[in-house]
């Protein structure tokens, strides 16, 4: 059957008219577990973008598309959805518990038109899919009918690329609606690098989002074909929630209005606890690399092709003491010890007793206080990253053959900690990826399985120990290759333990 879409291009919305069906009478109810279906009464209006809302028959809906709906009882919020059947010209809800009968009662209401994904428990959306709510709807459940009442509105603006057909390239400095939980009724929010091709028509597809930083309003865009990335900073009133708009594709030929700039940066600032912190999150261009080695400890053998897929970032430099201050409020104070001169402190200093565990609480306060999804980087974008990525020149350690260049480690260290970024970088820009701290990633710790090549591995689902990376201020040089690997249980805090942002 050929999709009719619910919405028409800019300038368009609808009017949802009430319909009718069939009344199927709700099961007795005996608990919040038993699966209660009605009949759905839509009565409201949808708002799309740049327009007020238009009239339209239910008819204008999809098969099959789901509204989500919480209604508000006395005993708290139900969860439930209501499902359009195109043929039948109705609508079915289904939900589970006691919903109010027999009277106006408040609701919140989600449409969702391109979700990525839908289970039982959550939707998952990306960067294409348009999300629009009402927060103040209503319903009254007469005996099998219930009739909802709603006004839905976009939650992002929107907008898209226009450039010469099949040009393909990505950008950065946008967040949009990742998820939504059904159960907890949330919605989720992330940042991520995207890659867009312009179609024939001379755009790329619609984006629906905001501003990954909305005081900054800024876009980065990198083509590919060259070591190039374009930067701007909008204006306020561009990506408004509600409007559409679009923006020409900057080119190293023809880039009015955008800044040229040396490699992929993204600049982060953090205010809290009375520091005011920057730092910078490095793109890693996707491709695929050797992991392992074929020379070094056991536990790096055997040597296999892993393909990255997707871009990512990863920070400049490990997380210093001042942006775990900003963010926690406090040092780590295991066992009586903290940051001290024995072992480097001071602002720049990388952040160290902080076990596996302790980060989770700062990954949470951070993502609260920047809206982006920061996370541990895998142990195969680790490796990748401190390899140099695409530019990697296959050094021993992370960006020279000669440990004394990019690294801190017993031999020069003076047995404590060194502000970060004072040894040179490594191709890509990053800083202390041999020596320092060693740094946490997200696996599991397990051995190499096979020299078979993998796609974008996460490692084991469980395990005793996770992985630790790059060596530390003690470590001898083997122990700062990019190859080696260590691991140590979630828990566990030491002066060497640090830990590098990836989102």
């Amino acid at each position: 059957m050929k999709r009719t879409t619910i919405f028409f291009l800019v300038g368009a919305a609808m009017l949802l008219a009430a319909c009718s069906s069939d009344v199927e009478e709700l099961n007795p109810i005996e608990d919040a577990r038993t699966l209660h279906t009605a009949t759905l009464r839509l009565n409201g209006t949808i708002e799309h973008f740049d327009a007020p809302a238009t009239r339209a028959t239910t008819a204008d809906w999809d098969d099959g598309a789901t509204i989500y709906i919480q209604y508000q009882t006395s005993n708290g919020m139900v969860d439930g959805t209501a499902v359009y059947n195109q043929s039948k010209d109705e609508w079915t809800v289904n939900y589970y518990g006691n919903i109010t009968q027999g009277q106006q009662t408040k609701c919140e209401v989600y449409y969702f038109e391109q979700p990525a994904s839908t289970t039982q428990t959550a939707v998952s959306l990306n960067a294409q899919s348009a999300v629009f709510a009402d927060s103040q709807a209503s319903y009254l459940l007469d005996g099998g009918i219930v009739t909802l009442n709603a006004h839905f509105k976009p939650l992002t603006g929107r907008f898209r690329f226009k450039g010469t057909a099949g040009y393909q390239f990505s950008f950065n400095g946008l967040k949009w609606y990742s998820g939504y939980d059904i159960s907890r009724n949330t919605l989720s929010q992330q940042a991520f690098i995207l890659t867009l091709t312009v179609g024939s028509d001379g755009y790329t597809p619609y984006v629906y989002g905001v501003f990954a930083d909305a005081s900054a309003r800024q876009l980065s865009v990198d083509s590919g074909e060259e070591d190039y990335v374009l930067r701007k900073n909008f204006e306020e009133g561009v990506l408004v929630t509600g409007k559409s708009g679009y923006v020409n594709v900057p080119t190293l030929q023809s880039h009015n209005g955008w800044q040229l700039v040396d490699g992929w940066k993204q600049e982060i600032t953090v205010t809290g606890n009375g520091k005011k912190v920057t730092f910078n999150m490095v793109r890693v261009k996707a491709g695929t690399f050797q992991m392992g080695s074929t020379s070094g400890e056991s536990n790096e053998q055997p040597v296999h092709s892993v393909t990255l897929t997707n871009d990512y970032l990863i920070g400049e430099t490990e997380v210093t003491q001042a942006l775990w201050y900003a963010v926690m409020g406090v040092s780590p104070t295991p066992l009586g010890s903290a940051w001290s001169s024995a072992y480097g402190l001071g602002d720049n200093n990388p952040a160290y007793y902080i076990s596996y565990e302790d980060c989770q609480e700062f990954l949470t306060r951070l993502n609260q206080m920047t809206e982006l999804q920061f996370r541990f980087p895998t142990e195969a974008e680790w490796e990748y990253a401190a390899r140099g990525g695409i530019k990697s020149q296959g050094y021993t350690y992370a960006g020279s053959n000669n440990i004394g260049n990019v690294a801190w480690y017993n031999e020069n260290s003076g047995s404590k900690t060194q502000e970060v970024a004072t040894k040179d970088a490594n191709e890509l820009g990053l800083y202390d990826m041999s020596g320092n701290v060693d740094e946490w990633c997200a696996d599991w710790y397990n051995s190499y399985s096979s020299n078979r090549a993998v796609t974008d591995p996460t490692g084991p689902s469980s395990g005793t120990y996770r992985v630790c990376r790059g060596g530390r201020l003690s470590s001898y040089p083997s122990s700062c290759r990019v190859a080696d690997r260590s691991y140590y249980t979630p828990t566990e805090r030491a002066n060497y333990h640090g830990f590098r942002l990836a989102h």
